[in-house]
Order: C-alpha cells, then structure tokens, then sequence
C-alpha cells in the first residue's frame, strides 16, 4: 500500500490494521542502518560511517 502525505487525513487504514494482534515498537534507524546497509554489504559501523562521511570532502 502506497500513500501519499497528501491522503495521510483522508486513507482508511482499517484494511492493514490488526487491532488483536501485538503492538510493534517503532523502527529506529539504527536498525535500519543495520540491516539494509551494513549487514548486506559486510560492513562495520566503522566502516559505513567512513564510506558515508556526510559533508566531508572526499
């Protein structure tokens, strides 16, 4: 299901909400990180943050 934030007011969620079943934690990015980058790519969090390097010159 794609929404945009433009229909966030408007969509009925009714349809992917299980209200019986257990309430989920929010993701931290961290987590995020991890999983989608480091893990993958067999990085560390060394690694990834010198491959990163956000606003430094190369």
């Amino acid at each position: 299901m794609t929404v945009r934030i433009e229909q966030l007011g408007t969509t009925d969620f009714e349809e992917v909400i299980d209200r019986e079943g257990a309430s989920v934690a929010p993701t931290q990015p961290g987590d995020v990180l991890q999983h989608d980058f480091t893990e993958p790519l067999g990085l560390t969090a060394s690694a990834l943050t010198r491959a990163w390097r956000p606003g430094q010159p190369d």
